[in-house]
């Protein structure tokens, strides 16, 4: 499937989610193991909002979840199914109502730790092309409150530019 060939870049789930399930079994074991011990760490994590009665102020910590983060997965060589994981898992435990991941030409490894992860959808764009899609938007690609994983020197100094219209990791 070529990007855009059907007027878009989203890859659609029961497309990715079968992609996801042709992983050989023992790397699909690894996943699900890390990805459990990463999800029981960041759910010990959770804490409740904290509340302090300081000489009749009452003083309260609320911690909101944002509503949309955006992963950022490199291709060709540096994939990282981990890094799909260490960001994604920590978002949905958070609350994060929907993650997004943009990710050029998506191995079937990295599709099943986005399965694996709770990943909303996903994006086949690469490069500083996806960092601004997720800043600010597009018809298909919605905008995210804050922009997550690694990539090259030109991601990164993508993510540095559009920092304010959102955060970065």
């Amino acid at each position: 499937r070529a990007p855009g060939a059907d007027g878009g870049y989203e890859l659609p789930r029961e497309r990715w989610h079968a992609i996801a399930d042709t992983v050989a079994p023992r790397v699909r074991q690894a996943l699900d193991h890390a990805a459990a011990r990463i999800r029981a760490f960041h759910e010990r994590q959770i804490e409740p909002d904290l509340e302090v009665d300081d000489g009749g102020v009452r003083l309260v910590l609320r911690v909101t979840p944002l509503a949309r983060v955006g992963l950022y997965v490199p291709g060709g060589t540096a994939r990282y199914p981990s890094s799909v994981l260490m960001t994604a898992i920590p978002a949905r435990v958070a609350g994060v109502r929907e993650i997004v991941m943009v990710t050029p030409g998506p191995s079937p490894e990295t599709l099943l730790a986005a399965k694996l992860a709770g990943v909303d959808r996903v994006f086949e764009l690469g490069g500083a092309q996806a960092v601004a899609a997720l800043a600010y938007g597009t018809e298909t690609v919605p905008r995210v409150d804050k922009i997550v994983g690694p990539g090259n020197q030109w991601v990164a100094v993508a993510k540095r530019m559009v920092y304010g219209e959102v955060d970065i990791d």
